[in-house]
């Protein structure tokens, strides 16, 4: 599968970006790829397009309408490598090696309600490039409540709790072995998704959310027989899936993709190699009547929301961003304020690479207030430059 439908189908990700993936694509002895790398690669600015008057495109950003000119933002190729002491812990330590099992982050943080018991201390290295010194560091690791420790730990890292999950492929033998591993019916929400008709080449998507998924678990449940299979399946256009975004604060999970597809093929990344189980296409039907028939029709969503304008400068402990330049009219030009405590905001301004007067990219996963436009849970701060036309990614 290459890397345009694999982000089309199992990363929900808007279709603007899915063509910056297309030359993306597993090398030709990699059986099993790893989708959520290929979505982070992809991942780059986009306006949710809500409509487009005559005067300009409407878009939403964070929840709040701007009506902005057919300008987009290209993302200036390559992003900073930033010196050791700008890092956070979670950036600095992203392996280790505990009781012979090698981990990995998943960059999320897990709250610690959720923590089991401690299973030991795990030795981790950092190398600064620019002074070629290495670091380490003894982190305690912890078992997180009901779910297998050969699959995911937690790390305290930066006074905050980081899920870990093995490096290692090894694939579950059947879906009962990866159900119970992660205790998924308990920590993962099946409550959007897309709906792809399977019309071909009128292939139309629809989004979709649903307040009550125990039915779709019950008939999983039923499956648990199902085979884990090679990746070595072609998803056609032809072919009817819901593709469900799920996210998961205990299995460390941003929005990933676990797609049921009429031909009876359950496929999915929680665990980032892409695992597919053959459920059956009467296990499948079931699924998908469920979810149409069970739910209503919703705003499709982004990876990320993105806010773009112009660097003015910082002010009382908030980076000040004007989205002037981007507006059909002057004069409907708004300030943003992005919270610059968090060292992912403050070090691009600290280090020079956004100065004042720079056009600017900021991902956040919260929403914007509406009295004081201020965006809540910034993830990124990105320097870009503008063009006339359709969104570009340059490698």
């Amino acid at each position: 599968m290459n890397g345009e439908e694999l982000l089309k189908r199992m990363d929900l990700i808007d279709s603007e970006l899915v063509e910056a993936a297309q030359d993306i694509s597993p090398r030709k002895n990699e059986r099993w790829v790893k989708w959520t790398a290929l979505a982070a690669a992809a991942a780059a600015a986009v306006l949710l397009l809500v409509g487009k008057p005559e005067s300009g495109t409407k878009v939403k950003i964070g929840g709040i309408e701007r009506i902005y000119k057919t300008t987009a933002i290209v993302q200036e190729t390559g992003a900073p490598v930033y010196p050791w002491e700008y890092l956070t812990e979670i950036e600095r330590y992203t392996y280790m090696e505990l009781s012979g099992t090698r981990y990995r982050t998943r960059a999320e943080t897990i709250d610690r309600s959720f923590l089991g018991d401690m299973i030991g201390d795990a030795v981790f290295t950092s190398y600064d490039i620019y002074k070629d010194k290495e670091y380490s560091a003894n982190k305690a690791v912890y078992t997180i409540q009901g779910i297998d420790p050969q699959e995911l730990v937690a790390v305290e890292l930066e006074n905050a709790y980081c899920v870990f999950m093995k490096e290692e492929y090894s694939p579950p033998l059947d879906l009962g072995e990866f159900l119970e591993s992660l205790a998924l019916s308990e920590n993962a929400d099946l409550n959007y998704f897309i709906h792809y008709s399977g019309e071909n080449s009128n292939n139309t998507q629809t989004s979709h959310t649903i307040s009550d998924d125990s039915v779709i678990w019950e008939i999983l449940s039923d499956c648990r027989s199902a085979p884990c299979m090679e990746l070595e399946r072609w998803f056609d256009n032809d072919i009817e899936t819901v593709s469900f975004s799920v996210t998961s604060e205990k299995l460390g999970v941003y929005k990933h993709g676990f797609q049921i597809s009429s031909d009876g093929y359950l496929s999915t990344n929680l665990m980032e190699w892409g695992y597919v189980f053959k459920i059956g296409e009467d296990a499948a039907r079931q699924i998908i009547d469920y979810a149409e028939a069970s739910s209503i029709p919703t705003e499709p969503q982004s990876y990320y929301n993105y806010l773009y304008g112009t660097y003015v400068g910082t002010e009382d402990g908030y980076l000040l961003i004007d989205d002037t330049v981007l507006c059909v009219k002057e004069k409907d030009g708004m300030i943003f304020r992005v919270p610059a405590d968090d060292i992912r905001m403050s070090r691009v301004i600290d280090l020079g690479y956004v100065q004042v007067g720079d056009v600017v990219l900021v991902s956040f996963m919260g929403s914007i207030d509406r009295d004081t436009l201020t965006v809540s849970e910034p993830v990124s701060l990105q320097k870009g430059i503008l063009s006339d036309g359709t969104i570009l990614i340059e490698e």
